[in-house]
């Protein structure tokens, strides 16, 4: 079993040194939004897969400018409740505001649903038009640039 305590406090010693990071379930003792902070406690990460089931919308919001992440990850499990969201508005607000100005692949479970409404899918369109454009700017030869769906 992993218990949040324990995996937070690794990430705080060896997250300065980390630049990929898996995180998926099962991890049962986890709760939504145990894993938030993640970014802060890893500055250096470039890819990142985790399951949304330990997260929310803050993990965006609580990142400072310029993160170096340029490959997003977002898994789900099966057993996710309702409470389980993340949205792709929040990974959209993060590139523009130049929080993860260096993202260029994002991967989502279709279980999180971003293109299930009319808001989901303009954010997705704003999403990947903002990463191509970062790209223009800012070359890193990640390629494909873009979103894409997962049926886990």
């Amino acid at each position: 079993m992993v218990y949040s305590p324990a995996l937070l406090s690794s990430l705080e010693y060896l997250g300065p040194q980390l630049k990929h990071l898996t995180i998926r379930h099962p991890m049962n003792r986890m709760g939504v939004g145990a894993l938030d902070y993640v970014l802060l406690m890893c500055p250096s990460l470039t890819a990142f897969r985790i399951s949304a089931d330990f997260i929310t919308d803050a993990l965006f919001e609580n990142i400072p400018q310029d993160h170096p992440l340029q490959i997003l990850d977002l898994d789900c499990s099966g057993t996710a409740g309702t409470e389980v969201g993340v949205s792709a508005g929040a990974v959209y607000d993060a590139v523009e505001e130049g929080r993860l100005p260096f993202l260029r692949s994002v991967r989502v479970s279709s279980r999180l649903a971003w293109n299930a409404t009319e808001r989901g899918r303009r954010d997705i369109v704003d999403l990947i038009d903002t990463m191509e454009d970062l790209e223009s700017e800012t070359p890193l030869g990640i390629e494909p640039i873009g979103v894409w769906f997962s049926t886990d």
